[in-house]
């Protein structure tokens, strides 16, 4: 996608799948080309595991095979405050199977002490 295009979007919602497939160099080589893309102009603002399929443990790691991510332009934040609670109270399961958390791990481990911003609507 041209970067002009890219800057088009404001809020971009994407749900990745096959994330337990990140340790294969293929499917990683174009995941981090994908996300190295987007974070150019836009900032991770929420994920979300989609609980219809379950998590795997990959050494050490807990990832869902399904998430759900969106993006706001960078441009637009004026500060942010990250979350501290998951799930998120408007978080909702995607399917009737057993609820999916968000992994400690994709959370936990980030100072998070220095940096504030806000999204604009």
């Amino acid at each position: 996608m041209p970067d002009e295009l890219l800057k088009r979007f404001r809020i971009i919602v994407i749900e990745f799948h096959r994330l337990h497939h990140l340790w294969s160099a293929p499917f990683f080589r174009i995941a981090a080309s994908v996300f190295a893309k987007i974070l150019q102009t836009h900032a991770c603002v929420h994920l979300h595991p989609n609980n219809c399929r379950s998590s795997i443990c990959i050494q050490g790691l807990e990832i869902p095979r399904v998430m759900e991510f969106t993006f706001f332009r960078k441009d637009r934040f004026k500060y942010c405050d990250y979350a501290k609670i998951f799930p998120h109270p408007l978080d909702r399961d995607n399917t009737a199977h057993a609820p999916l958390v968000l992994p400690d791990c994709w959370y936990r481990n980030q100072d998070r002490s220095s940096t504030s911003h806000h999204a604009e609507g």
